[in-house]
């Protein structure tokens, strides 16, 4: 099992799920909108711990999207995922 832990600055954390909750691609059943201040002080934190489980955890810095190496990260995780591959 292999984690990847998102952060970036709380702000714009805060800032994306205000307008993903916002969102007619959103399902209505999250009710985000409803709940955007039960979440803000953890969402100012910009980041949430990793759940403890066994495995690796690797942390990408989403602050800017385009700058996240997706095919690095993914070449990560199936190396952790598959370590005797050729």
């Amino acid at each position: 099992m292999v984690q990847i832990q998102c952060h970036t600055d709380g702000v714009a954390l805060l800032n994306r799920f205000a307008a993903r909750s916002a969102s007619a691609e959103r399902h209505p059943g999250h009710c985000d909108a409803q709940n955007i201040d039960e979440f803000r002080e953890e969402l100012l934190a910009g980041r949430y711990e990793p759940l403890d489980l066994p495995g690796p955890v690797l942390t990408v810095d989403t602050t800017c999207f385009d700058q996240v190496d997706i095919d690095a990260l993914a070449a990560r995780v199936s190396a952790l995922l598959h370590p005797d591959a050729p």
